[in-house]
């Protein structure tokens, strides 16, 4: 579980980030939007050098950008980890992953609701990761898009059958009542937003609620 600091408060930023980390999470997911991609505007690399300050955890930044490479350096110079950019977004998809490997980076390549998962076939063994939105990107709290699913299923077939060794994250509408079907499909990370920073619970409550329903126990 990767928590989405889209939905902390932003007041607490640290305090929230270290509460995730003591709860078990594996890795912090840092949203970048420019505006124009999608239409909100969020965090940039001041942020994610806040993150950095706040954990060791591993630092995955999802890029909802036009021109993500311009901001590739940046980035890894406040911290991240690992950078998702849009497939929708790149001119240049093999330049875009050259870049990346350059800078010591883990390579992922997300995909909106509607671009098929065929087209990361041929570049798949480049990759270390797909984000697969399972909403439209740009807003937190939206509800899971069944099709996902089928494309989770489709993805982790194809794995298999080039032999490469590629995670698959989920992102979007991911919380107690959905994360048991995709946990079922073979997902390795899940995004988890207001399912975990929440007034209702701690992070830690939140946290263990999720890994509850992942494995599918009742409470």
């Amino acid at each position: 579980v990767f928590p989405s600091i889209l939905s902390a408060k932003f007041e607490k930023l640290g305090t929230q980030v270290q509460e995730a980390e003591a709860a078990g999470c594996s890795g912090i997911h840092v949203d970048v939007m420019d505006g124009q991609f999608v239409p909100p505007i969020t965090f940039g690399a001041p942020i994610v050098r806040a993150v950095r300050a706040s954990t060791s955890l591993l630092i995955d930044v999802h890029m909802m950008v036009i021109d993500p490479d311009k901001h590739f350096e940046e980035l890894a110079e406040a911290g991240a980890n690992s950078i998702t950019v849009h497939y929708e977004a790149l001119t240049d998809v093999f330049e875009a992953l050259e870049q990346l490997e350059y800078l010591g980076l883990r390579k992922s390549i997300a995909i909106r609701p509607h671009t098929e998962v065929h087209s990361l076939y041929p570049v798949l063994e480049r990759l270390d990761q797909v984000l697969i939105m399972s909403v439209e990107p740009g807003y937190g709290g939206q509800k899971f898009i069944p099709q996902t699913i089928g494309k989770i299923k489709r993805l982790g077939s194809e794995i298999s059958k080039q032999g490469v060794n590629v995670e698959i994250q989920v992102d979007g509408g991911i919380n107690v009542d959905t994360i048991s079907d995709v946990a079922k499909v073979g997902i390795d990370i899940a995004v988890v937003g207001s399912a975990l920073f929440n007034d209702s619970f701690t992070v830690e409550e939140g946290f263990k609620s999720i890994m509850q329903a992942a494995e599918g126990i009742e409470d």
